[in-house]
This record gives C-alpha cells, sequence and structure tokens, in this order.
C-alpha cells in the first residue's frame, strides 16, 4: 500500500488550479491562520537543476531549504516545513523562491529553467500558488545574476 506522503505528491501533481490559492473542503488538522508545511512541484524544462543546487523557500522572515537534483524536461516534488509557523499575514508578500548553487570544480553556478511550479499544504488542502508556463515559455531561468522568484502576494478566498 503506498505512504500517505506518496499519495499526497501523486494527488499534487494532478491537481490543476488558478494561480488563486484555493481550500479544500473538510476539517484540517494544521492551524487554518498559519502555512506550517508546503509540497512543491516544480516542473523543469531543458536546463536541469542539478543535484549540488539548493532550493530555499521564503515566506516572510522564515525559510527553509529542499534538494535539486531534478532532471531536464521532468516534474518533481519536495516537501518542506517552516520551523514554527508563518502566520498567513505574510502571504500578503508571497513567497520567494532561490537557488543557491553549490558549484565545485569544474562546474559553475547551477542555470535552471522553471516552467511550473505549485505551492500547497498538504495539512490545510491550500493550494498557495500554481503557475505553469505554455508552450516552450518559462516561468524563470534560474541564473547567478537572477537567483529569485517571487510569487507576488497571495490572497486566500
Amino acid at each position: 500500500m503506498p505512504s500517505l506522503r506518496t499519495t499526497l505528491r501523486a494527488l499534487i501533481g494532478c491537481l490543476v488550479v488558478g494561480v488563486t490559492a484555493t481550500q479544500a473542503a473538510g476539517p484540517t488538522s494544521a492551524a487554518p491562520n498559519a502555512v506550517c508545511l508546503v509540497d512543491m512541484t516544480f516542473r523543469i524544462a531543458g536546463d536541469d537543476l542539478r543535484g549540488n543546487t539548493l532550493v530555499q523557500v521564503t515566506l516572510g522572515t522564515k525559510s527553509f531549504l529542499v534538494d535539486g537534483g531534478i532532471p531536464g524536461n521532468t516534474v518533481d516534488t519536495r516537501f518542506g516545513e517552516f520551523e514554527g509557523c508563518v502566520p498567513n499575514s505574510e502571504l500578503a508578500d508571497g513567497f520567494a523562491i532561490t537557488s543557491i548553487s553549490n558549484p565545485s570544480w569544474p562546474e559553475t553556478t547551477d542555470n535552471w529553467d522553471l516552467a511550473g511550479l505549485t505551492l500547497h499544504d498538504p495539512e490545510t488542502g491550500i493550494t498557495y500558488f500554481d503557475l505553469q508556463a505554455r508552450g516552450t515559455q518559462l516561468i524563470h531561468r534560474f541564473t547567478g545574476e537572477e537567483p529569485t522568484i517571487h510569487t507576488g502576494p497571495i490572497h486566500l478566498g
């Protein structure tokens, strides 16, 4: 029998929602006015996210790191938890996603292509952000000069 985490990841990968946050019906076990856990589904285009690169997810003054290592032209999900929850009021400034390269000779800073990103809370069922590029477009090309993107304000509704 698949684990709950495996099942959640499969379901998250199938979600098709708008950029506006939505909430699933039903009871929740997490604080309804805070962000504690986040599943991030990355759709990587042609240029991969290297295994020696970390991705920092920041909301308000708190952040966590997840491992890279996602091949080009694939979709994969990473799970993160804020040390202590972040109040929903911090969603007004949105999330920041930062690529932290750990180049080792002969490699250089990791440049990679983000074609889709979903930020979802598996405890509350809230999808905070979901944006998928169309065709060959990218949401962002991470480089040493542009290592961060911002989701913009998140409005729960």
